[in-house]
């Protein structure tokens, strides 16, 4: 019988986890460049929702329906919505994506407009 310290940690030699294709590799937080045209982006540059709102632009297979504003909506349709009131204070990409992740129909991104606002959607 040997008696082993199993509060000493071994420092990890698996050189593949830090490896991009690895599922334990580190987030860029990135998608890659999207399409040209990809149309939720799309839908928000035509938008140009104020400062103080957020444009959800979809997926691919979202469809428009020419109201850009969306303030008065109880769900969450495409064109400009205001931010959550969680947010208020100091909106950034993190809060809104918490906030309205449960009516969300996939695994959002986010981005910061250069107008203020943000532009939500569904990554290719």
């Amino acid at each position: 019988m040997s008696d082993v310290d199993a509060s000493a940690m071994l420092p990890s030699t698996d050189t593949d986890a830090t490896s991009a294709d690895s599922p334990f590799a580190p987030l860029d937080a990135r998608y890659g460049p999207l399409p040209d045209g990809y149309v939720p982006l799309a839908v928000c540059a035509q938008c140009a929702c104020a400062g103080t709102t957020f444009c959800y632009g979809g997926s691919a297979y979202s469809s428009f329906s020419g109201a850009c504003d969306q303030s008065a909506s109880t769900t969450l349709d495409v064109g400009c919505h205001p931010i959550p009131a969680g947010c208020a204070a100091e909106p950034d990409c993190v809060c809104l994506l918490q906030a309205i992740a449960p009516q969300m129909p996939c695994y959002a991104a986010c981005a910061d407009d250069q107008n203020g606002g943000f532009t939500v959607y569904c990554p290719p």
